[in-house]
């Protein structure tokens, strides 16, 4: 996530982002391969951050779900003609005097509709704990007046998942009525334990939902604190006829003092999910890391440590609580694909020049 407010030039925006593609390996930079098309598929429309994709209509197309000023979300909807994306929804967040934080389409209560679920946090809240809201999805768009705001408070972001195999997307976390992770069925909207754990969750968490135990069947990836040595740990939650329960706890690399977040990629072409950790063997990350563990092992296998590229040192941005309301902190995260299309997952990441 990124602080909302006017986009930078396509160029400002790609220009490091190609260095990071450079530095990683993936071959020659492909600058001249690309053009800028923003005013053909925006207009004047182009600022805001990207927040999520989704189709809201229904037309099969993917429509573009973007936060301006962190409390107006607006839907921009496919179209045939130029500009391609139209700004047609808008859900404001201005009278309720709270800043977005995450926002995450899907069908909420299984009436094949789009819904919404934003997360945000009230201004001049003395706590850092997140109010969450479901938008409800209504012939094809979203009415600002059909809303249902949880209940509950998260103290981080919820992770969103299927807990009961009903094909309608659940929302679990820890909430502010218990130590323990909760979980929301969608459908009925209630209230469960999720699971019974000594471990703290780790803020911010990379949690997923996810088959680590290749039996075509989801399991749960968590991390958390170790609840004696709050030391940074990964626990794999199997998933036994729906019912979850500890099979794995994996600690971090030894010489890893600042850990990003865990990132799943079939990293070697072997048809086994790899576990993708990168973080930083000093606090300001002047030695930035890149760790692999293979399915069914707990082997720390570093694959990049070397960040330096034409006399340039690079290393990872390290992970900032927010200090500022109109700020989004940005953790240390690999975002996988095959961005050179030879078949094999890349990285594409946000990198900082320490080189002094």
């Amino acid at each position: 996530m990124a602080a909302a407010g006017r986009l930078p030039s396509s160029w400002a925006l790609l220009a490091p982002l190609l260095a990071v593609l450079a530095l990683l390996g993936v071959g020659p930079v492909p600058a001249r391969a690309l053009h800028n098309v923003t005013a053909e598929l925006f207009g004047a429309e182009a600022w805001g951050t990207l927040a999520a994709f989704g189709d809201l209509n229904s037309d099969k197309q993917t429509d573009l779900f973007v936060l301006r000023e962190r409390n107006d979300l607006i839907v921009f909807l496919a179209d045939q003609n130029a500009p391609y994306f139209k700004p047609k929804v808008k859900i404001s967040f201005k009278n309720h005097s709270a800043l977005i934080t995450s926002v995450v389409p899907g069908d909420y209560d299984g009436d094949s509709q789009m819904d919404v679920l934003l997360t945000y946090i009230p201004k001049n809240h003395a706590k850092s704990d997140l109010g969450a809201v479901i938008f409800w999805g209504q012939n094809q768009t979203l009415d600002p007046n059909n809303m249902t705001i949880l209940n509950r408070t998260f103290q981080d972001q919820p992770l969103i998942m299927d807990f009961n195999g009903d094909l309608i997307p659940d929302i679990f976390g820890i909430t502010n009525e218990s130590n323990q992770p909760q979980i929301l069925l969608g459908g009925n909207l209630s209230w469960h334990p999720a699971l019974t754990t000594t471990s703290k969750m780790r803020i911010p968490h990379s949690h997923a939902f996810i088959d680590l135990t290749e039996d075509f069947t989801a399991d749960l990836f968590l991390t958390t604190l170790n609840a004696t040595t709050s030391t940074f740990q990964f626990e794999i939650w199997e998933n036994l006829d729906g019912n979850f329960s500890v099979s794995t706890i994996l600690e971090k690399p030894q010489n890893m003092v600042v850990v990003g977040q865990s990132a799943f990629a079939d990293f070697d072409g072997d048809g086994h999910m790899d576990h993708l950790l990168p973080g930083c063997e000093d606090k300001n990350c002047h030695k930035s890391t890149i760790y692999l563990v293979r399915s069914g092992t707990k082997q720390w296998i570093p694959v990049l440590q070397d960040f330096s590229n034409k006399g340039t040192l690079w290393g990872f941005v390290p992970f900032v609580h927010e200090q500022q309301p109109t700020e989004i902190p940005i953790p240390i995260t690999l975002h996988i694909g095959d961005y050179n299309m030879d078949g094999y997952p890349d990285a594409l990441v946000i990198l900082k020049n320490t080189s002094g």
